[in-house]
């Protein structure tokens, strides 16, 4: 019998964006749990159809600034298998550098608002400030902190000169020491153990009954990363190891993602030394005839998956994106039953959920906002 409702969301203590959960209680604590999401969602798959296959890559790349390069590569792949495209040696080099830098942005903010949900700011400030290396050598590749737009259909937009593959190598030596510094923070500091050490386990049962995917997955002993085993870009020819944790708890998926970055930072320093002169994009022939295709990455948060149709027209005839938050959301009654109130913010945080990813964005017509019913979702698609 519950004694209390409490609403959590989605003008949200844990995270920027929305998600509503009602939590119901027993004292202070969670015996349990609904919850909502799609306060974001305003349809952009449909607008991708109403878009040419070369624009639409940009708004894919906008459904999430900090996994912007995983969905334009995911993206881009999916309409490269479309038209029997082959991209140049040198491009799949740049797109894995890119890639793997991005999943260090993406892992050291994570790290950082976990540190914020504890109460634990310097961590925070810490995070976000070795962050800034990691920003600093995708605008010397890219020439943008955020949403790069580097990938375009058969290549991509922009080679490396020389000199900036040697300040992004020196970045990259610089924030080794730095986050190996976190690293060391994380397993050892008694307010972080004592925080979240046992708190929101998932066993590896779990996993695999419920399809979780990403860092949550590997947190409890479930190797599962598409860049092994799917090998796309320069993934077979590189070095790396698929970290793992056994316990499944919030203290293991930051161990994990503590782990990735040292990962990213040693496959992203052997592709810088993998780039040759050579053609950076093959231009094809943009004719498409009735096809369809299916794209996997290792996004940040996990395995994402684009299904791409084509028609004989420029324009795609249906997109859908399958986002790892969409996959990991399962498990939130998982990890927040039998837990107490006061760790919901860090037990939410720890599944490094993204909204905006799961709900997409808007679709404006002849300048106007319009209001789409879930009968014309249903009668599009």
């Amino acid at each position: 019998m519950h004694n209390m409702m409490i609403p959590f969301g989605p003008a949200h203590p844990a995270l920027p964006e929305p998600v509503h959960l009602k939590l119901f209680l027993e004292g202070e604590y969670i015996m349990g749990v609904d919850f909502s999401v799609g306060y974001n969602h305003k349809g952009i798959e449909r607008a991708l159809e109403d878009m040419e296959f070369a624009k639409s890559i940009f708004m894919a790349g906008r459904i999430c600034g900090i996994c912007s390069s995983a969905h334009t590569t995911c993206f881009t792949q999916g309409v490269e298998k479309l038209l029997d495209v082959q991209i140049p040696q040198k491009a799949k080099v740049i797109r894995t550098i890119v890639f793997e830098l991005e999943r260090l942005t993406s892992h050291l903010l994570w790290l950082g608002m976990l540190g914020h949900e504890m109460g634990f700011d310097t961590l925070f400030m810490l995070a976000f400030r070795e962050r800034e290396y990691v920003l600093d050598s995708v605008e010397l590749i890219t020439g943008k902190r955020v949403v790069h737009d580097a990938n375009t259909i058969g290549g991509v937009r922009r080679d490396i000169p020389p000199e900036n593959i040697k300040k992004v190598n020196k970045n990259l030596g610089i924030l080794k020491d730095k986050v190996e510094y976190l690293q060391n923070l994380v397993k050892k500091d008694p307010i972080i153990k004592k925080r979240i050490v046992g708190v929101g386990n998932i066993d590896k049962d779990d996993v695999e009954k419920l399809c979780l995917v990403g860092p949550v997955a590997r947190a409890s002993g479930v190797p599962y990363d598409i860049r092994k085993t799917d090998k796309y870009l320069i993934y077979n020819d590189l070095n790396f190891k698929v970290v793992t944790q056994k316990d499944g708890d919030c203290f293991a998926r930051a161990v994990v993602r503590v782990q990735e970055m040292l990962e990213s930072i040693r496959l992203a320093r052997q592709a810088l030394t993998l780039i040759k002169p050579g053609p950076i994009r093959n231009k094809p022939a943009m004719t498409f005839t009735e096809k369809e295709s299916i794209s996997r990455v290792e996004a940040p948060r996990g395995e994402l998956i684009y299904y791409i149709r084509s028609n004989n027209t420029n324009r795609p005839a249906r997109v859908k994106v399958r986002t790892p938050t969409y996959a990991n959301l399962m498990c939130l009654n998982k990890i927040l039953l039998g837990n107490s109130l006061a760790d919901v913010p860090v037990l939410i945080s720890s599944l490094d959920p993204c909204l905006c990813c799961t709900d997409r964005v808007t679709i404006v017509r002849n300048g106007k906002e319009e209001i789409i019913k879930l009968e014309d979702l249903h009668g599009h698609h």
